[in-house]
């Protein structure tokens, strides 16, 4: 009877210790509700179990223990399958400097207790050829200010990608676009008067101010010469040697028709048959009538 009640509370003792919790340390009072163990202590320290290498590799504990590996002065955890040392896992050291760029891409900035990794600046030397389309730009990611000047051109733009829609017209004006060629786009609105300068949108014209002052200057001459038709026109013929001009207008050269001594005909009278030089002859015996020209 007497061994009975001493296995009794032997067992409630036991029960007793395997369900409570402990405190070591200072404050043994004060204990968290959620902890099995606390230390506390201002000048006292935990020391975990000291094991070399091979000490350490020769134990499998559950997950989660912990040992100070003295071969390698650091403390290891056991993840349930292998050893890790903190000192490697955690020892990971960051820098911004760049090695493969020029420029720095990345910006590491304490808050606090923490480490913010910021993207610092990507300039072209970053991006790769063909890499960025137009599908990975946000709408109106990219504004007038952040495009250097002659930086687009016309072979930078796809066709029909600039409408009237895209034009600021107090930016854009007519003297952006004239050419030497007289061509002015943009406009719908043309002054007849020479020099007058197109002031609407839409639309190409050809500037034809140098024509008109042509038309005007020619106007001038005609009014001033008295006779407009044409077909009355008085010119002057002129003989140079061979040439022979026209007043305002070409010369003919004659020369072609100066056969000299062509016009150098002798006559000869061979009977009643009249002869020329170098040509026809004349039977004149029809015209012989004996007497008839004795006067």
């Amino acid at each position: 009877m007497r061994t009975k009640l001493l296995l009794t509370v032997v067992g409630l003792a036991l029960c007793e210790v395997l369900t409570a919790q402990i405190k070591i340390g200072d404050n043994p009072q004060t204990l968290n509700v959620n902890s099995v163990l606390e230390l506390e202590s201002n000048n006292r320290v935990l020391v975990i179990t000291r094991l070399t290498d091979q000490q350490m590799n020769s134990l499998a504990p559950l997950p989660g223990a912990l040992v100070y590996n003295t071969d390698s002065g650091c403390i290891h955890y056991f993840d349930g399958s292998s050893w890790f040392n903190l000192c490697e896992s955690i020892g990971l050291t960051f820098t911004t400097e760049p090695i493969v760029n020029q420029t720095q891409t990345i910006v590491i900035t304490e808050n606090g207790g923490n480490r913010n990794i910021e993207v610092s600046e990507i300039r072209g030397e970053h991006i790769l050829d063909f890499s960025i389309s137009g599908i990975d730009l946000q709408n109106n990611a990219i504004t007038s200010d952040k495009l250097a000047p002659d930086s687009v051109g016309s072979e930078e733009l796809q066709d029909n990608t600039v409408k009237d829609a895209e034009i600021d017209y107090n930016q854009v004006t007519l003297a952006d676009f004239i050419n030497d060629a007289g061509y002015i786009t943009g406009a719908s609105i043309v002054s007849t008067a020479p020099g007058n300068v197109i002031t609407n949108n839409g639309g190409a014209f050809y500037d034809d101010s140098a024509l008109q002052n042509d038309i005007a200057a020619n106007t001038v001459a005609i009014a001033a010469d008295g006779d407009k038709d044409a077909a009355n026109e008085i010119q002057t013929l002129s003989l140079a040697g061979n040439d022979l001009s026209i007043s305002g207008a070409n010369s003919v050269d004659l020369s072609i028709f100066d056969n000299q001594g062509s016009d150098d005909q002798l006559l000869s009278l061979n009977g009643n048959t009249l002869g020329i030089e170098d040509g026809n002859t004349v039977d004149l015996s029809a015209f012989d009538n004996a007497g008839s020209d004795d006067q």
